[in-house]
């Protein structure tokens, strides 16, 4: 039984995160609890059932540990990672922006040959999501994809939750929203351009899960939608490809449900579920082999600690 770090355990991802330690008791014997950010240092929470206290984290913990789950880091917190011991196993979960030295990881094919004392990422929760919708792909003559991400609030923070909370009453109450601290702009009923950042991670991140010359283009919209992922994405096949062959191929990959009404397919549907919500499969026009594929997950299960936590668990398994 192993010893598990979290580093930043009090945000959304940390949380569950924690969630989903207990319920995997076999896999540990303790969990400790970390921070590098002043708020976090000090907080009482919880973990296994039992309170818990986040303390600083120090070079020397780096050896104490078999695993450590680092949550969403900002790039000027990553610099500890450049020096991991090789009985140390590191996933970053769920980062928006790129992880130097970095290798992502989405379960299912492609965690062959993890190791201890590399830094694996758990990518952006729309590179998960698009991982498990186009690896069945690829046999398919996949050679092009256009992605556009709906991105939620909940893929910042609590904070963020409760400016747009607040925004949503202000409307409702036909009162002009104030500015806050995470959005400067109203958000609540609103669609929002993402940032360049944002889109090279995840291409950047995707080209590597997916492995192959497949073209690549995303950009993200930050939508006015308080939880759940969604993406609307363009995929090339060979000209010769049916429609019931890319159904058929969807229907073959354990983590992707199909839906059986497409047309309520959306963040609402998918928010707490576990697997990737397949909705509208359909032709483009005037492209042979050309497909439009609408798909939601929960950023924060499937697209976050879910898949970062079958990561985790196939690192502490795997023969030394």
């Amino acid at each position: 039984m192993s010893r598990i770090g979290i580093l930043e355990p009090v945000g959304l991802v940390g949380k569950e995160l924690r969630d989903q330690l207990e319920s995997r008791r076999a896999l540990w014997r303790e969990v400790r609890l970390f921070s590098q950010r002043e708020a976090g240092i000090g907080t009482l929470t919880d973990v296994g059932g039992a309170a818990a206290l986040v303390r600083q984290l120090e070079r020397d913990d780096l050896d104490s540990l078999d695993l450590l789950l680092v949550c969403d880091p900002r790039p000027e917190e990553l610099e500890f990672l450049g020096s991991v011991p090789d009985t140390l196993g590191v996933v970053v979960v769920a980062p928006t922006t790129s992880v130097p030295a970095g290798r992502p990881v989405v379960a299912g094919a492609g965690l062959d040959g993890i190791r201890r004392g590399e830094i694996l990422v758990s990518p952006h929760p729309a590179v998960v999501g698009l991982a498990h919708l186009l690896r069945p792909l690829l046999a398919l003559g996949l050679d092009e994809i256009v992605v556009t991400v709906l991105r939620p609030v909940s893929m910042y923070d609590q904070e963020a939750l409760g400016e747009v909370f607040e925004q949503t009453r202000a409307l409702l109450e036909f009162k002009t929203p104030s500015a806050g601290s995470r959005f400067s702009e109203q958000v609540a009923f609103n669609v929002l351009p993402g940032s360049a950042e944002e889109a090279a991670a995840m291409v950047e991140q995707l080209g590597a899960v997916l492995a192959g010359p497949t073209r690549i283009a995303a950009h993200s919209l930050q939508a006015g939608v308080f939880h759940g992922l969604a993406m609307s994405v363009f995929c090339q096949l060979a000209p010769g490809v049916g429609i019931e062959e890319v159904t058929a191929a969807l229907c073959g990959e354990e983590r992707l449900e199909m839906a059986e009404t497409p047309e309520t397919v959306g963040p609402v549907a998918a928010a707490v579920g576990d697997s990737v919500l397949v909705g509208e499969v359909k032709a483009a026009p005037g492209r042979p082999g050309g497909f439009w594929l609408w798909a939601a997950l929960d950023n924060l299960t499937r697209g976050g600690a879910s898949n970062a936590m079958e990561v985790a668990t196939r690192l502490l398994t795997a023969p030394s």
